[in-house]
């Protein structure tokens, strides 16, 4: 009789157990990482993590990483957007909840972090002014050709910009030289006459710019076409040409003279803190990466060519670190040093490498928004503000 009754029990606890392992896992709570998101500039990024809490029947719950299996949501899209994989990108001023939602059995769970913008949105790129080089030329042989470029100054990025085929040209003489729409002048007679480039802003409003065009007959040999050289834009830097005559970043040596056919290389190296932004279009190939380049231009006129060298834009990087840990976080090049330093401005387009040193007691766990890691390192391409994140845990 006992025998049959404990073999009953042992029956049912046997099955409640196989019942409890056969039960489905299910989705009960979504946590996002981090809870609390502060974001300070339009184009800045942050990299949530959804992790999922799981019940298993009887057997102590679960978590796992669903960051890119739930649907990421932002309610307010001129505020932050966000992307399918949970990559928030500021756009405006405000502060809304991120939600990340997966569909389950019971009803949707959801899990939200707070992300608070403080962005101001960029003004739309406008034209602000316009230069003309060279601002003076003078020519003493009647049919002489005068090349004429226009630069334009905008509001945003690119800050400066060869406008030459863009613009409307204007000759105040054209008995003395007329200029043609690509900036070309042939002078007829002798006399001055004044040359305008015109440009139209995004609003509408004419914007012009104004060179002084000089022709007075000479004794001697017909001259040499002049090249001028001139730096536009806000930052700065040196040109150099092959063969020699331009040496124009020293203060002097922007104007040279060369045979007629003449190939000139020109050579472009920015100052520091600077980026070159290309060459005006008569000057080939007119683009070239930020770090300096090279054009050619062909004698056969008097030639102006323009170098176009910007200051170099800033994008910051912000750390924020996550979990029960504490450490320390370095950057090359320097500028994050976290513990006091938590974020810092770099020039765009820097690769920023972090290194994350755990104090003792603490263990390094992940990064996250990285474009790359290895080990404690996270490497960042700063095309943009961005910010990541660093996990350090406790035992």
């Amino acid at each position: 009789m006992y025998l049959r009754l404990i073999s009953a029990a042992l029956t049912v606890a046997l099955i409640l157990t196989m019942s409890g392992c056969a039960a489905k896992s299910e989705l009960v709570s979504i946590s996002v990482q981090p809870a609390t998101v502060m974001m300070s500039a339009a184009g800045q990024t942050v990299q949530l993590t959804a992790t999922g809490t799981y019940t298993h029947g009887q057997h102590p719950e679960t978590t796992r990483d669903i960051t890119n299996q739930v649907q990421w949501s932002s309610p307010a899209p001129e505020v932050v957007t966000v992307s399918n994989t949970g990559l928030v990108t500021a756009v405006g001023s405000g502060m809304i909840p991120i939600t990340a939602t997966m569909n389950t059995s019971s009803g949707p769970v959801t899990g939200a972090a707070n992300v608070t913008s403080s962005a101001i949105p960029p003004a739309p790129r406008d034209l602000i002014s316009l230069t003309i080089i060279p601002s003076s030329q003078p020519v003493t042989v009647l049919g002489e050709p005068t090349q004429f470029i226009a630069i334009g100054t905008f509001s945003s990025d690119p800050i400066t910009q060869d406008l030459t085929t863009q613009a409307t040209w204007q000759s105040s003489d054209v008995e003395v030289a007329p200029i043609n729409s690509a900036g070309l002048a042939l002078a007829n007679s002798t006399g001055q006459t004044t040359i305008t480039a015109i440009a139209t802003s995004a609003g509408g409003n004419a914007i012009s710019a104004s060179a002084l065009l000089t022709v007075a007959s000479a004794s001697g040999g017909v001259p040499l076409p002049a090249l001028t050289l001139s730096q536009v834009g806000l930052g700065s830097g040196a040109v150099t040409s092959s063969p020699p005559g331009i040496n124009c970043g020293s203060g002097a040596g922007c104007t040279a003279s060369f045979p007629s056919g003449t190939s000139v290389l020109l050579t472009a190296t920015p100052a520091p803190g600077s980026i070159f932004g290309g060459w005006s279009a008569n000057c080939t190939p007119a683009t070239a990466p930020p770090t300096g380049g090279t054009c050619t231009v062909v004698m056969n006129n008097n030639e102006a060519v323009g170098a176009i060298f910007d200051l170099g834009a800033s994008a910051t990087l912000q750390v924020v670190f996550s979990g029960a840990g504490t450490g320390v976080v370095t950057s090359v090049p320097a500028g994050i040093n976290c513990g006091p330093t938590c974020s810092a401005g770099f020039v765009s387009g820097t690769s920023v490498t972090l290194t994350a040193m755990p104090n003792s007691g603490s263990s390094f766990g992940q990064w996250t928004g990285c474009d790359s890691t290895a080990g404690q390192s996270c490497t960042v391409l700063l095309n943009t503000s961005r910010t990541v994140t660093v996990t350090l845990t406790t035992p």
